[in-house]
């Protein structure tokens, strides 16, 4: 018994230090909360497994991480991997506003834009003389932006301020950000639950992974040669809206998702749904589809 109150102490204390740890940034957020979203089923195992072995229940404190564990996993499958940077805090706090500017170096070929977004409102669009600008609100921690020059590739990084608030009562972040229309362009989207609009047809899209929580989408794409896009979301309404010109693929395991989509006129092949005119369009366009309980909306 002793023994037992021992290991149940140590489980505890470990998990707290974890979960302060992963609260203040000190960890990698991103890596653990995929890690613990994919796995915490593990858990579960090894505990029918304990039950199995020894006879009796798992005690108090293995039933309490194993909680903690699976809060955890629904926590991160909802708001995504930007949830962590958002904390709720008093009603008073008022909204700040950061433009930012970043012109597009000289010699530059291809860029790459990464945007971690905490949760709130999201518009993007195309047609930006530079390589990227816009208008960011924040409440107490301004968000940063990073550019790099690699080679002939721009890197520009739009962050979430780490440790921000937002007040109780309904009140977020609205981010608009506008980007080049001069060069091809790999665009990246983590995010928690938000309302996000990528209207990308005045850019030279070459690639896009959305990952995010709970969510609206609406996102717009350009008739590019090829173009490649990911998106995972836990809950959300999916629009798309793709040229009539451009063939388009998607490809999805889930069986629901898969029965919308050939509603809406696409053809099943495999694990893919495909439009007819995919063979012989000049434009293409190649989706990876990972999302929880959502709606997915096609209009071209």
């Amino acid at each position: 018994m002793r023994a037992r109150r021992l290991w149940n102490g140590i489980l505890l204390i470990a998990a707290g230090a974890f979960l302060l740890a992963w609260n203040q940034g000190w960890i990698n957020t991103t890596a653990w909360g995929e890690l613990v979203a994919d796995w915490w089923p593990v858990g579960l195992i090894i505990l029918g497994l304990l039950v199995l072995l020894t006879g009796s229940g798992p005690s108090f404190g293995i039933l309490l991480l194993v909680a903690l564990v699976v809060a955890g996993a629904y926590a991160y499958s909802e708001f995504g991997p930007g949830f962590s940077y958002m904390r709720i805090g008093p009603a008073g706090l008022r909204a700040q506003s950061q433009v930012f500017q970043e012109a597009l170096p000289a010699a530059t070929t291809d860029a790459r834009v990464t945007v971690t977004f905490g949760g709130g409102r999201l518009a993007i669009e195309g047609g930006y003389g530079g390589l990227a600008g816009g208008d960011l609100t924040y409440f107490e921690v301004k968000p940063t932006w990073i550019l790099t020059q690699r080679g002939s590739t721009a890197d520009v990084v739009i962050s979430q301020g780490q440790g921000e608030r937002v007040p109780a009562g309904g009140s977020s972040h609205k981010w608009r950000i506008a980007l080049t229309d001069q060069v091809p362009i790999d665009l990246s989207v983590k995010a928690g639950a938000m309302s996000g609009e990528l209207d990308l047809r005045r850019t030279k899209l070459r690639t896009l992974d959305v990952e995010c929580g709970a969510a609206s989408l609406s996102l717009r794409f350009p008739e590019e040669p090829e173009m490649r896009a990911s998106i995972r979301t836990g809950a959300a309404s999916i629009e798309l809206f793709v040229p009539a010109s451009t063939g388009l693929k998607i490809n999805s395991a889930s069986s629901l998702l898969g029965k919308a989509l050939e509603e809406q006129g696409l053809v099943r092949s495999g694990n893919s749904y495909v439009s007819k005119d995919l063979d012989r369009a000049k434009s293409k366009l190649e989706i990876d589809l990972a999302a929880a309980a959502s709606s997915v909306r096609i209009h071209r």
